[in-house]
């Protein structure tokens, strides 16, 4: 049997993206262009900083423990099959949201809840949620949901804390019910082994939960502020 793997090992594979991701977030801000600048940008980009810690975790977890290139290719193998679902679960979903936005959805929703008269903080969080349930994705529902809520805003001299409340409510929409179209939902199930019943049962109504609990939070805070 191998040796458990030390918790400082772990923690450094965990935060090398986060620091790196981080580092680059600031030198935005604190440094002026500069080579120095952007090569801290370049190593703090997402997808080189996630690249760097899955090269980092095959040497500390693999390499170094004594993992010939047979066990090393076999994990990845392994790996790509419940990533490949959740891929195209995503993938879908992107897609949905992209006809969604080409079809001139949101100027045609504007016009209809405009009418309606409810408050735009409950017609962000619901608009949310419809979209988040019918295709999964929360950062769909979240990109398409802020440009159908753009023309209902501009009109209003809303507080920049108000619309930071709006944005609160259309957040916390785009994670209730988090079902079997949610990416999300299947890296839950396939990773901690549950079926998609015990899924529906736990991570779903959590979600849901949260959702709701933000919504109220923020649709309580704009009464007051």
């Amino acid at each position: 049997h191998e040796k458990p793997v030390p918790l400082l090992t772990v923690l450094a594979i965990i935060g090398t993206p986060l620091v790196l991701i981080l580092a680059a977030t600031f030198s935005s801000i604190a440094l002026d262009p500069s080579t120095l600048r952007s090569v801290i940008e370049f190593f703090g980009n997402p997808f080189v900083a996630l690249t760097i810690a899955l090269f980092l975790a095959y040497y500390l977890l693999g390499i170094r423990r004594g993992w010939s290139r047979k066990s090393l290719e076999s994990v990845s193998t392994s790996s790509l099959k419940p990533v490949g679902n959740i891929l195209l679960v995503v993938g879908a979903g992107g897609i949905f949201g992209a006809v969604l936005k080409g079809s001139g959805i949101a100027d045609a929703l504007a016009d209809t809840f405009n009418d309606v008269g409810l408050p735009v903080i409950l017609l962000a969080w619901l608009i949310s949620v419809v979209l988040r349930v019918a295709q999964g994705s929360a950062t769909v529902a979240i990109v398409t949901t802020a440009g159908i809520v753009v023309p209902l805003v501009e009109g209003q001299d809303l507080s920049q804390a108000h619309l930071a409340l709006i944005i609160m409510a259309i957040s916390a929409g785009s994670i209730f019910a988090s079902h079997v179209n949610d990416g999300g939902f299947w890296m839950v199930s396939k990773y901690f082994g549950i079926s998609e019943r015990d899924t529906l049962k736990s991570w779903t109504v959590l979600e849901t939960v949260l959702s709701v609990a933000g919504f109220v939070v923020a649709a309580l805070l704009s009464l007051v502020i």
